[in-house]
């Protein structure tokens, strides 16, 4: 059930699932740090991107801060704190690896620490290092485009992946998963430079 407490204009009931007051229309002193109560979307790793961005782009006009430039110096504070942990959320739930790194540690998964490290499985590296060496090797567009395609594919399938583990609650698949999609996302930003410096050198 959602906290429910005062408003800070009019005092009455104020329910965290909204930015305003429904009863004044004050902006909540409520700030909500749940993305998926925030957005209000039930929590689970598949999300609807296109409807999430609708939503944050509504919720960004609502606290815009042309809207508050004449209601005081409290209301216009809610809004920046509203609008920081909307940007916060937003970009949590957009992104494939921060969205699973959050879920596992709302279940009070540890694999992950706050630089965003996690143990990784003997298999893993040992696909990581044959990865790297291809990348190594690879000197022309179509051998990069080749190893990104195949690595295209694995991201494709551990997402799949993802989304079965945490649909079924199966914490440690997802936890292996997530250290997986982790590699491979990391992986991806490494053959974009490379892929750059051989077009700048051509």
């Amino acid at each position: 059930m959602s906290k429910v407490t005062t408003c800070w204009s009019c005092k009455g009931p104020l329910s965290s699932a909204g930015l305003f007051c429904p009863t004044c229309g004050a902006v909540s002193a409520i700030i909500e740090s749940n993305p998926f109560t925030l957005f209000g979307l039930p929590t689970g790793f598949d999300v609807d991107l296109k409807a999430l961005e609708h939503r944050y782009f509504s919720l960004s006009r609502q606290l815009h801060p042309d809207r508050f430039a004449t209601k005081g110096p409290q209301t216009m504070m809610l809004a920046l704190q509203h609008t920081a942990s909307l940007n916060d959320a937003y970009a949590t739930l957009k992104d494939d690896l921060n969205r699973a790194i959050y879920m596992l540690r709302a279940q009070g998964v540890t694999a992950f620490d706050e630089a965003g490290q996690g143990k990784t499985p003997p298999a893993l590296m040992a696909t990581s290092f044959e990865l790297h060496e291809q990348l190594e090797d690879a000197t022309t567009p179509q051998a990069l485009q080749s190893l990104l395609t195949h690595v295209k594919k694995q991201r494709t399938a551990c997402l799949k992946n993802l989304s079965d583990a945490f649909a079924k609650y199966d914490t440690e698949a997802a936890t292996q998963a997530t250290l997986e999609l982790k590699f491979l996302t990391g992986f991806e930003r490494e053959w974009h430079r490379k892929n750059k410096r051989i077009k700048d050198s051509a």
